[in-house]
């Protein structure tokens, strides 16, 4: 959120940390990523985040295997043009087509 100015960044802030959608997001700042295990992600703070599936996307093209799954998924096929190999997603970042499955950043349109 640094690109945006300090209101911007405040309103991003609560609506993700809000519940009106009945999720809320777990938003951590001033703590990195120190190791991801099979089981959690530890950071720089100390504190770690358990998981189930972890993706981590990061740069300028989209991965082999998000475009595999976003292929995989039958509900995909909708949005395949404008998602180029990325997973669609809606306003909450829900993948569509995978119920219990989010995606952002670079992986997600």
């Amino acid at each position: 959120l640094m690109a945006f100015d300090g209101d911007l960044q405040e309103a991003a802030l609560q609506k993700l940390r809000s519940d009106e959608q009945g999720i809320a997001i777990d938003v951590r700042l001033s703590a990195g990523v120190r190791e991801v295990t099979e089981e959690e992600v530890l950071l720089s703070d100390g504190s770690s985040i358990r998981y189930a599936l972890s993706l981590w996307a990061a740069g300028i093209g989209t991965l082999d295997f998000v475009r595999r799954t976003a292929e995989a998924l039958p509900a995909q096929a909708a949005h395949a043009d404008e998602a180029r190999g990325r997973l669609a997603v809606d306003s909450w970042l829900r993948v569509a087509g995978a119920p219990g499955g989010f995606a952002f950043c670079d992986c997600a349109h």
